[in-house]
């Protein structure tokens, strides 16, 4: 994580008094060397030095020097910072561009602006500035550009108020009268140090440094009048378990495939979050925040904050970039949970002070030891527990689904059709255990519960007990809803008086020979199952999770789980997490 902190922040200015570097931040940034200096060690000059030595000594020289010029006292890679000047300072034709300089294992990051200010006053001495970002050259070529965005930011907001009421060039007057008056004084300080008890720009500059370095995360307020935002994703998605940062590719992956029957849980608390916001903000997001709550999805977010559907991927794909929020599938009994393969307490102190400070009459590994294998709620949750401890249950599974030591499991579907050659395997023995199918999916699911002050899980008005994911929650996809079930039984047909609009639907997906394995099974023989089934055959393929199929099709669980429970000899299924979800745990 060290590589993506910058070394040091820089102020440049070029303009009628020449080519200046006015701040930089931190003041000393030397090395130490790895061998201490021998200086005052009293040494023999005749002594005859061995070659073994002289050449190891040559060698911790050149390691020093390389140490010296990457990070030196007065120098950067070699540069001076009175010739570095002329090579931040970027001409009037680079204005406006980014800017990117690599020397050696150095990269100078920024975005110079050109001044041209008609309501000053007094005579501009400044033509253009930039605000460097300096970092280690083997940073990825997107935290580059994430630091460059930053740059522009700061720039713009600087130019602004310099139009508005000459910000940088009184900033800019008050740091050059400390570096003229550094020379004569008495005490021997650095003139940059001092530079920050006379300028508030400096003073801004350093806290954009520090914040960057510590969670980055910037939010300032240039001249206490324009707010810069800014989110180094590579930081703040940093995984607490494996030292991890996230790649913001596979944060763009998982919002779009962002879907309506997806949830999120929030990673801090819901009025600390509030607290946090800006003035100005959308009165859009305050309404989602106060609705959220893990066991709703999207849709029913939707609903109750009186937002679009649109709205609410927008607002959701806004938190889950700045860390505040986290994509969840909704909590219910159906749900499987597993440890995270990452998940170590013995070398995580501070991940068990934390739970210790939350739960103090509960012990980490007694909880991760219930999870060590697959389990569902229902099946953690005990119904005989007082609504007091099924509420500290509750806590406990969205605490670890907060700090990723859990992950979420869901059932995907293959069609497999048997050889001659082999006879296929009913079920696998991990995931059924000698239990029907049936009773291994289908459980009661409570997508229509509330948590209260006490997070007890309880259930609000329903009709019925559905899927995780409601069909009256469900958007319509042009599928008409059918009152009647349809997994009724109906007359025995013969396979050769099918209807042709399910035999092409079936032909269509299948193989002739996967046409023949289904058609010969007992299933096939109700008309209504063969159509269900020809209707879902395009899910049987692993790419599509149980809870995915309820919601695309409008189904509820127990139609679902029927229906492979009637076609189990040519369907195989396992168990692995959702790639959307399960970002941080990769």
């Amino acid at each position: 994580m060290a590589d993506l902190d910058p070394i040091v922040i820089i102020l440049a200015t070029s303009g009628s008094k020449g080519n200046r570097i006015l701040f930089r931040y931190p003041h000393e940034t030397t090395k130490k060397n790895a061998v201490a200096s021998r200086s005052n060690v009293g040494t023999n000059p005749y002594a005859v030095v061995p070659i073994d030595d002289l050449c190891a000594k040559v060698e911790e020289t050149d390691s020093n020097k390389e140490n010296e010029t990457l990070l030196g006292s007065h120098n950067i890679v070699g540069f001076n910072f009175q010739n570095l000047g002329t090579l931040l300072a970027a001409d009037t034709i680079l204005c406006g561009k980014r800017f990117d300089v690599k020397i050696k294992d150095v990269r100078f990051v920024g975005y110079p602006l050109h001044l041209n200010n008609p309501n000053s006053k007094h005579v501009q001495t400044i033509q253009s500035f930039n605000v460097v970002i300096v970092l280690k050259a083997c940073v990825d070529t997107t935290v580059v550009n994430y630091y460059q965005d930053l740059a522009k930011q700061i720039t713009v907001a600087i130019r602004h108020e310099e139009c508005r009421c000459n910000y940088l060039a009184q900033q800019a007057k008050a740091m050059q009268q400390v570096h003229d008056e550094s020379p004569f004084s008495e005490v021997s300080e650095c003139p940059y140090k001092m530079i920050l008890r006379h300028s508030q720009l400096a003073r801004e500059l350093k806290y954009v440094y520090d914040s960057l370095c510590k969670n980055g995360i910037v939010h300032l307020y240039v001249n206490h009048w324009v707010m810069v935002n800014f989110c180094l994703p590579h930081r703040v998605h940093l995984n607490s378990l494996n030292n991890k940062a996230l790649k913001p590719e596979a944060i763009d992956k998982c919002l779009e495939s962002l879907r309506p029957y997806h949830g999120i849980l929030l990673l801090v608390d819901c009025d600390t979050l509030l607290k946090s916001l800006p003035i100005d903000c959308s009165p859009t997001l305050v309404r989602l925040i106060s609705c959220v709550n893990p066991t709703k999805n999207l849709q029913t977010l939707s609903l109750d904050a009186d937002l679009s559907l649109s709205q609410v991927f927008r607002l959701v794909s806004h938190l889950v970039y700045w860390a505040k929020a986290m994509i969840i599938y909704p909590l219910c009994e159906n749900n499987m949970y597993v440890l995270s393969p990452h998940t170590n307490p013995i070398s995580n102190v501070h991940l068990v002070e934390l739970f210790e400070r939350d739960f103090p009459n509960e012990s980490l590994p007694v909880v991760l030891s219930k999870y060590s294998l697959p389990i569902r709620m229902n099946e953690y949750r005990d119904a005989l527990d007082t609504s007091q401890k099924q509420s500290q249950k509750c806590k406990l599974v969205v605490w670890m689904l907060q700090h990723q030591i859990l992950i979420q499991l869901h059932t995907y579907i293959f069609l497999s059709v048997p050889t001659q050659k082999s006879k296929k395997k009913k079920l696998t023995d991990s995931l059924l255990s000698s239990t029907p199918l049936s009773q291994c999916l289908l459980g009661r699911s409570i997508p229509d519960v509330t948590i209260d002050e006490n997070c007890v899980l309880e259930r609000t008005q329903s009709s019925s007990d559905i899927a995780s994911v409601n069909s009256d929650e469900s958007v319509n996809l042009g599928i008409p809803h059918s009152t009647s079930s349809q997994l009724s039984k109906s007359p025995s047909l013969d396979i050769l008086h099918l209807e042709d609009s399910t035999r092409d639907s079936l032909l269509k997906i299948l193989t002739p020979e996967e046409y023949d394995a289904v058609t010969r099974l007992p299933a096939a023989r109700n008309a209504d199952d063969l159509k269900l089934f020809s209707k879902l055959c395009c899910y049987f393929n692993g790419k599509h999770h149980l809870e995915e199929i309820m919601y695309y099709e409008d189904l509820r669980r127990s139609q679902v789980v029927a229906i492979l429970d009637k076609f189990r000899d040519i369907l195989e299924t396992c168990t692995h997490e959702d790639p959307v979800t399960s970002i941080y745990v990769r």
